[in-house]
């Protein structure tokens, strides 16, 4: 599996550097998980949501199967 990484961008209204936190899920989809003022912080988050289990019937579904699900079904 992938490491997680962080992406530095710059705030819009300050110009402050933000790290945004990104790991890859089960689908190995690159996933968001959180805006940070900490690198090390971004970092350490990232490790610990991509270390979590697929939650729940929606991570053993197919791409095709979670369309086709309606909200009340779910």
């Amino acid at each position: 599996m992938r490491q997680p990484y962080v992406v530095r961008k710059a705030g819009k209204r300050t110009g402050a550097t933000r790290y945004t936190r990104m790991y890859y899920d089960a689908t190995r989809t690159p996933r968001s998980a959180g805006t940070y003022n900490d690198e090390p912080e971004a970092l350490t988050a990232a490790g610990q949501e991509q270390d979590k289990p697929a939650s729940g019937v929606l991570g053993e579904m197919t791409l095709a199967q979670r369309r086709a699900l309606t909200f009340e079904e779910f």
